[in-house]
């Protein structure tokens, strides 16, 4: 965990306009595949006749995460929870998708198993006792 170059892919200011050039390929060439699918599932998705139902998901999905952040002191999505996300929107309509979905479950499962499913919506007592215990070691 948290090893190499890649240990300080961190999408944070701060820590970005410290990046070495590879971090910077790394970062647009994620940006570049992410675009890519979005095309590509557009495509297939107007061919299935299944973008009404895809946009009424990308509505409804920000509204509960609004829904449930209201009150909230932090709310962390993990990538665990953002692989989760992305796969709710692939579909198995052709060997690609079916390819790029395997390839976002393992970043799930690898998120879950060396960090755990910790909470996405933090409120109150547990964020304040995190913060004690922080400011204690």
């Amino acid at each position: 965990m948290g090893q190499g170059i890649l240990a300080h892919f961190v999408l944070s200011w701060d820590t970005m306009k410290n990046w070495p050039a590879v971090l910077w390929g790394v970062f647009v060439a994620l940006i570049i595949f992410i675009l890519s699918l979005l095309a590509i599932m557009f495509v297939h998705y107007k061919a299935a006749h299944v973008l009404t139902q895809y946009g009424i998901w990308i509505i409804v999905l920000p509204s509960w995460f609004y829904y449930m952040g209201r009150g909230c002191k932090n709310i962390h999505v993990h990538h665990y929870l953002l692989m989760m996300i992305i796969l709710s929107f692939l579909s198995y309509q052709d060997a690609f998708i079916t390819l790029i979905s395997g390839y976002f479950n393992g970043v799930m499962i690898e998120g879950a198993s060396n960090y755990g499913y910790d909470p996405v919506f933090e409120r109150g007592e547990k964020v304040d006792e995190a913060i004690e215990k922080i400011k204690a070691e």
